[in-house]
Formats: structure tokens, C-alpha cells, sequence
């Protein structure tokens, strides 16, 4: 009996990985304005701050984490700074760092747990 030839199955497209989308927001106290930064030149500024990025550029740093901080708006912006009075909400868990690794005489930083940058 003829064996008939299996059909040919087209190979499936590569597809690229949906980006991997990490939101953060700080918000301070009214008399205080918020700051993230992260990435090589990230900054996102504002009454909150809102952090919307990617695994691909947070992880510039070679490691999953941002600074944040709280400054005083009056008598003039950055006239002081309290990384203490920062709630720091993420789409990911994360540790909070107060003083910093990396900085700790300055912002606070939130160091993401659940993944790495270089698996």
C-alpha cells in the first residue's frame, strides 16, 4: 500500500515578546512635588509621578530598580527633600530602599523582586 506524504506544516512566525510594561506611581504630600527616575535618562515628574516603561529600558542600569523622591515645592522646588514621605504603588513587586544601595544620601529607590534583568 502507498504511504501518503505527511502535508507540510508551515513553520510558525517568530513572534516578537509583548513588551514587558512596568508602571509605577509616587505620590508625596500636596506641599511636595514627585520624581521617578530611571533607565539611562527616564524622568517622569508630577503631583503624582507616573512611571509607565519597559523591562528593556528600566534594566539600562544592568539591575531591575528606580529612584524616586519627594522635593518641597516652597520656599522654591528641591529647597528640601524627604524620600520618607514618597507611597510608591507598582505593577510589580518591589522592595523599598531607604537610604539607597546605590545612593544613600539621596532618593529612595524601589528594587524590583520578581524578575531580573539578564536571566
Amino acid at each position: 500500500p502507498e504511504v501518503e506524504p505527511e502535508p507540510e506544516v508551515e513553520p510558525e512566525p517568530e513572534v516578537e515578546p509583548e513588551p514587558f510594561e512596568i508602571v509605577c506611581t509616587v505620590s508625596c504630600p500636596s506641599n511636595m512635588k514627585a520624581f521617578i527616575w530611571y533607565g539611562s535618562t527616564g524622568e517622569s515628574i508630577g503631583s503624582p509621578a507616573v512611571m509607565q516603561t519597559t523591562k528593556q529600558e528600566l534594566c539600562l542600569r544592568g539591575q531591575p530598580w528606580i529612584d524616586f523622591n519627594c522635593a518641597c515645592k516652597y520656599p522654591k522646588l528641591w529647597s528640601c527633600f524627604d524620600p520618607t514621605e514618597a507611597e510608591v504603588l507598582c505593577s510589580h513587586n518591589f522592595e523599598i530602599e531607604i537610604p539607597g544601595l546605590i545612593d544613600s544620601v539621596g532618593e529612595g529607590e524601589a528594587w524590583f523582586t520578581e524578575f531580573m534583568c539578564f536571566e
